[in-house]
């Protein structure tokens, strides 16, 4: 009986064990979690060496590869903002129709159904417009993350735009494009292969990109 209590108490201490790994960073299943090790690839040679205390100092990542828990949640705060400005639109153009309709003026299409069509190009230019300018959505500044280029600036707009549109490849095959950060050695969602970027951590409040030159400057003095 004392061994059947014993046994049960190690699987039970192996569950805990099992749990923290895979909620902790930098673990054995740090893929699926956000593992700190892994830094943005570049011509240069001697990487900067992995983080150390990053639940103290933040900043220690900044310029490391962002893992897939940090971009999921920086998407789910993306897709509440877009949700939210889709929604402002939406009002706007169904209370636009109802001014119209009392001022006696017919339309063949209303305002609302020609914003429908438009609600992809709204959602593409949010990101388009963020990622081209600063490098960051809201959901990712939110997150200390920062879309770049390969030379560490915000990918320009052909690049963004090509991105954008890699949203809707990734998403297209039950999402299996944005899941592929969990097994990319790189980190890489298909639209990031698509477009050539990279999502880094940057804790910085700067444009410039601050975290990922920094990581350049390391390498270029070795």
């Amino acid at each position: 009986m004392q061994d059947m209590k014993f046994e049960k108490l190690q699987v039970t201490e192996y569950i805990i064990l099992l749990l923290h790994k895979f909620l902790m960073p930098g673990n054995f299943l740090g893929k699926i979690g956000d593992r700190h090790d892994l830094t943005v690839p570049s011509p240069l040679h001697h990487p900067r060496s992995p983080p150390i205390m990053a639940d103290k100092d933040p900043h220690v990542l900044d310029g490391h590869a962002a893992g897939f828990v940090s971009r999921l949640f920086a998407f789910a705060m993306d897709i509440v903002v877009v949700a939210g400005v889709v929604a402002i639109g939406g009002w706007i153009a169904v209370l636009v129709d109802n001014i119209i309709g009392q001022l006696g003026f017919t339309t063949r299409v209303s305002l609302g159904t020609i914003y429908v069509f438009c609600i992809p190009f709204i959602i593409g230019l949010y990101f388009v417009m963020f990622w081209s300018l600063t490098g960051r959505t809201i959901g990712k500044w939110m997150m200390g993350l920062r879309v770049v280029a390969l030379n560490g600036h915000p990918p320009t707009i052909w690049h963004s735009t090509v991105r954008a549109f890699g949203y809707a490849v990734s998403a297209i095959v039950f999402w299996l494009g944005f899941f592929w950060v969990i097994i990319d050695d790189n980190r890489k969602a298909w639209h990031d292969h698509m477009a050539r970027t990279w999502v880094v951590y940057d804790y910085s409040r700067r444009q410039s990109g601050e975290a990922y030159q920094r990581f350049l400057e390391d390498n270029t003095s070795t």
